[in-house]
């Protein structure tokens, strides 16, 4: 059978209430002010002194949220864009499909989560690629092995209700369907753990996520003896922060800050620090609206194989 979702065989390799906006994890930023980016900034974020992004918690390595910390990849690398822009970047808890209605309603300057820049997001959102994507299928380490896509035909998936990997489900199900292989069940969820808890009680069979969570979550759960990932990766597209349209100003000072922070080799670091060493932009890919730009269609589209 041949699915129209792109995908290659790899070669190696809790649900949070609205709160208040929630610190970083305490990480001592390495970056200095950088002037010029700090004046990009809106004039109220300036005397304000700080930014305050969505995001949901507990998506390990990217937000893991202990008491009324937030910490992990994100929080990490807010630190160091903060620490260029002179302020105190902080994060406020929430489930995915609140984030956007947040946005909207100015509770939040921006949201800046596991989000993948789409046309369809890019129409009514700034969005600012940080890191690139990928997504795996996650299931019990005992169950049979889902070495291939017609695999998933006949199982019972899982994702977060709102993002993307709830479309790669969609198309998965229409490519079994149009197999003749029947059509999976599909179960969606507000937020990664509920949906991990799910699967580890057998309610649903495999969840999809993006990779290098998924991938935390299988290697650090009782040691690796609970899930285990399918050699099988979906791939494309770029994780974005999103900004509410027109916020071109405040666009323009996190892409110059990300500059300084992976010219200074942080980014890096960071990122490796969580395992996410082969997701990195290079300074000339942190762009605006990534998926209709154009600058970074190799990176973006994706093609069938």
């Amino acid at each position: 059978m041949v699915l129209t979702a792109a995908l290659i065989a790899l070669t190696a390799c809790s649900t949070t209430a609205e709160g208040a906006p929630q610190a970083t994890n305490g990480s001592t930023a390495q970056s200095a002010v950088n002037e010029s980016a700090r004046n990009l900034l809106p004039e109220d974020i300036r005397n304000d002194g700080k930014l305050v992004f969505g995001s949901t918690a507990n998506n390990a390595p990217f937000t893991m949220k202990t008491g009324d910390t937030m910490g992990g990849m994100l929080p990490e690398l807010g630190t160091e864009v903060g620490a260029v822009l002179g302020v105190d970047v902080q994060f406020e808890a929430m489930a995915f499909p609140g984030l956007v209605p947040a946005l909207t309603a100015k509770r939040i300057d921006g949201i800046w989560t596991l989000m993948q820049a789409t046309e369809e997001r890019e129409t009514t959102l700034e969005m600012i690629s940080y890191m690139k994507n990928s997504q795996s299928f996650m299931t019990l380490a005992d169950a049979a092995p889902v070495e291939n896509t017609e695999a998933l035909c006949s199982l019972h998936l899982s994702t977060v209700r709102g993002g993307t990997s709830q479309r790669l489900l969609d198309s998965i199900a229409e490519d079994c369907e149009k197999a003749a292989h029947g059509r999976p069940e599909i179960s969606l969820f507000d937020d990664p753990a509920t949906a991990q808890t799910q699967l580890r009680s057998g309610r649903v069979d495999a969840f999809a996520g993006i990779t290098v969570p998924v991938r935390y979550v299988a290697d650090t759960v009782e040691n690796g003896s609970v899930f285990t990932v399918a050699p099988i990766e979906y791939l494309g597209g770029a994780q974005a922060i999103a900004l509410a349209k027109g916020d071109t100003d405040l666009a323009a000072a996190l892409q110059a800050a990300f500059k300084v922070v992976i010219d200074s080799g942080r980014y890096k670091e960071i990122l490796a620090k969580y395992g996410a060493e082969n997701e990195t932009f290079t300074a000339e890919q942190i762009v605006l609206n990534p998926a209709t730009s154009g600058v970074l269609d190799d990176v973006v589209r994706t093609e069938s194989k």
